[in-house]
């Protein structure tokens, strides 16, 4: 079985571990890819999906029966993949034609899917594309279908053909207005997702919040969590997003009421704007500067707002300039 480790002291940062505590080489350097091009949030949670694949295709039955291997043929993959998604994931799986004429297995999500199929088939794309372009996978890409590229270009032949034959030229860019959209859309996937109905469940209680505050204070929540909480109602980030921000997200407003924040997918830039009531930015101003239960309690350097230096031009204006400043480096709340 292999289990992910992370190992942020080392050069590769997540390394996945077989059962003999050494590890799986051709795993780690696919998660050192992912590094380069994902956020460091978004890699443990596409190699978590990889490694219940592969995990689970040690031990079934079906897949140990017919031999199939996740490195093996283009066939062998997709069985294994078709397998996991029906028996494990309790998926819906057709096989039929597209518009296109290519034939591929469309993926229905039930109410028994406790897997993420969308990240599940990304992440093995990206994982079959980096072993054959480091030449350890000599097939094509079994997420990929062959037929695609072949199809695509006679499709976009006939429609310039089509277009010519009508208004005597070839057919202008899309993004230029002038010719109508060809409706037709093309995917290389070989396993599509379909969407499922969603049903959203909505929270309408006006007092909400309140019932969150009292049971926090049952609780025993601090000045801190209290803080937390009254931004996340407010602000409406994410909660990774407010528990990243430092006294420099803050300090670009002047210490009032509203935070630089990172967003999902930016890197680290501070592309969101959080904006709280007057109370919860006073209240945030308490914590930073409280001796007894704010943030100078677990602060070595024991500063305060005052000893934040404002930054003369915001580092909206310098995406990176932030990263050097002392104050970034001054959680509010960790």
């Amino acid at each position: 079985m292999l289990k992910l480790v992370s190992t942020p002291d080392l050069v590769h940062q997540y390394q996945e571990v077989r059962e003999d505590g050494l590890p799986d080489v051709t795993l780690s350097l696919f998660a050192s890819e992912l590094m380069k091009s994902l956020s460091p949030g978004s890699v443990p949670v596409y190699m978590r999906e990889v490694l219940a694949l592969f995990n689970w295709a040690l031990s079934d039955a079906m897949v140990q029966r017919h031999q199939w291997r996740t490195l093996g043929s283009v066939v062998e993959i997709r069985n294994i993949i078709r397998e996991y998604l029906t028996v494990a994931a309790k998926c819906k799986l057709t096989y039929r034609a597209d518009r296109t004429g290519v034939k591929a297995t469309y993926v229905s999500e039930t109410q028994e899917t406790r897997i993420n199929v969308r990240i599940l088939l990304a992440a093995l794309r990206r994982f079959y594309d980096h072993l054959i372009s480091s030449k350890r996978y000599e097939p094509p890409n079994p997420l990929l279908h062959a037929d695609v590229g072949r199809v695509t270009q006679e499709l976009r032949s006939q429609y310039r053909r089509a277009v010519n034959e009508m208004e005597g030229r070839d057919p202008m860019p899309a993004v230029s207005g002038v010719d109508p959209p060809s409706g037709i859309r093309f995917s290389a996937n070989f396993f599509r997702c379909v969407d499922r109905e969603w049903l959203p469940k909505t929270i309408d209680d006006p007092d909400f919040p309140h019932l969150v505050y009292k049971a926090g204070k049952e609780y025993g929540w601090g000045l801190r969590e209290l803080c937390l909480v009254r931004i996340l109602f407010e602000g409406g980030g994410r909660i990774s997003e407010v528990l990243d921000l430092t006294a420099l997200d803050w300090s670009t407003n002047q210490f009032l009421n509203q935070f630089q924040a990172r967003n999902k997918g930016s890197f680290g830039v501070r592309t969101k704007r959080l904006v709280v009531s007057s109370a919860t930015a006073k209240l945030v101003r308490r914590y930073f500067d409280d001796d007894t239960s704010g943030r100078r309690v677990r602060d070595p350097q024991r500063l305060c707002l005052a000893d934040i230096v404002i930054p003369k031009r915001p580092y909206t204006e310098a995406p990176c300039a932030w990263q050097a400043s002392r104050s970034s480096a001054i959680f509010l709340f960790h």
